[in-house]
């Protein structure tokens, strides 16, 4: 069977106007706008693993933005053809999340350690994003005792030393490393940006880290090994 995203809408499927698609806005009928396409979701809903409420909060209108914060557009291929409904040119489609003013941004060269990179990320981040990467499972206990664990690592200072040629290099888990940290796996990277797990992918390769990439990514894994071929 084909796709749902890979339908033909240059003259097989039809314009449906936005006004057709407000009154499909309930549970037993439920149509949203995805990329200025249409979709019945109401055989979905159950099945949807965020759990139906999140896409009746969009039923009748344009999903555009809230599914663009979360998933790929690769993800609509899992959808029967005939969930395709139409296209609906009415609506601007809302991609990308507006961007906040760059240079509110310290340069990378200010950050001196890694909590540096937390409190940027805290003033620039979205509520949503911000809630989500900065929180715990449960009571948090596992986050506090890595915190503190962290912190417990001390580098013993040296003088007079020849520091020409500084070398981070290590290995993790017997695997090579430029440098002693790694990209730990954390779902859901299109809520700190709209390329989301892509640019840590061209990050890492560029800079030889190890990523672990995350179960519930924003991006397929065909995505993110492409990503780093943009290096």
């Amino acid at each position: 069977m084909s796709s749902a995203a890979s339908a033909d809408v240059s003259g097989t499927v039809p314009v449906i106007s936005l006004a057709d698609i407000q009154v499909h806005n309930k549970q037993d009928d439920c149509w949203v706008i995805i990329n200025q396409k249409v979709y019945d979701l109401t055989d979905f809903l159950h099945e949807h693993p965020g759990g139906s409420g999140v896409i009746l909060e969009h039923a009748g209108g344009d999903a555009t933005e809230a599914f663009s914060m979360i998933h790929s557009s690769d993800i609509l291929s899992i959808l029967p053809a005939h969930c395709l409904l139409g296209t609906c040119v009415d609506v601007v489609p809302k991609t990308e999340r507006k961007q906040q003013d760059l240079s509110n941004k310290p340069s990378i060269d200010a950050m001196l350690n890694v909590f540096d990179f937390e409190e940027v990320a805290k003033q620039n981040m979205s509520s949503l994003g911000w809630g989500y990467y900065s929180s715990g499972a449960d009571d948090e206990i596992t986050m506090r005792e890595n915190h503190l664990a962290f912190h417990r690592i001390f580098l013993r200072p040296r003088v007079l030393v020849n520091v020409a040629d500084v070398d981070c290099s290590t290995t993790v888990l017997g695997k090579p490393s430029s440098f002693p940290l790694f990209i730990c796996a954390t779902a859901l990277g299109k809520l700190a940006h709209p390329d989301g797990e892509l640019n840590l992918t061209r990050a890492a390769a560029s800079h030889g880290i190890i990523q672990m990439v995350p179960t519930l990514s924003s991006f397929s894994l065909g995505e993110i090994v492409a990503a780093k071929s943009d290096t």
